[in-house]
């Protein structure tokens, strides 16, 4: 067995200092790899929570408008813009007998915590109401309006 000559800083025999880079050098490529595979999902994760909330906007949506559609079915017209969704959880104090709710349990909030707006009358070609988020930003306008 052939004795190498040390390494005079480290005292390591020269195989080895190509050993220990080489560990080195994979322990940085994983390093890497690892940070990449921990970022780049991050970017799909926060469009598919936007996509989620948009879809979760749209079945809230449909809900309200189900449910004051069925109030125009009971009560024989809409609710004012002064009654708004109040009417579909609670009964109006007019004591109107054909009211046969609550048509929801509750009134739920948008998915960015914006309540729901009651357009009425309607946007021209709607069923005479609408209902409205107004996304994430809260304001009208702006292209991420979410509507019946």
């Amino acid at each position: 067995m052939a004795v190498l000559p040390l390494d005079y800083q480290s005292g390591a025999r020269p195989k080895e200092i190509v050993r220990y880079r080489i560990l080195w050098i994979i322990l940085a490529i994983a390093v890497v790899i690892g940070l990449w595979a921990a970022l780049v999902p991050m970017k799909w994760r926060s469009n598919r929570g936007r996509e989620a909330k948009i879809a979760a906007a749209n079945n809230d949506v449909a809900s309200l408008h189900q449910a004051i559609s069925a109030y125009e079915i009971d009560i024989g017209r809409l609710p004012t813009a002064n009654e708004g969704f109040d009417v579909l959880v609670q009964q109006p104090p007019d004591g109107n007998w054909n009211w046969h709710g609550p048509y929801m349990a509750k009134i739920p909030r948008d998915p960015w915590a914006h309540p729901y707006v009651y357009v009425v009358p309607g946007a021209a070609g709607s069923a005479g109401f609408n209902v409205v988020s107004y996304g994430p930003d809260g304001k009208p306008g702006g292209g991420d309006d979410i509507s019946d």
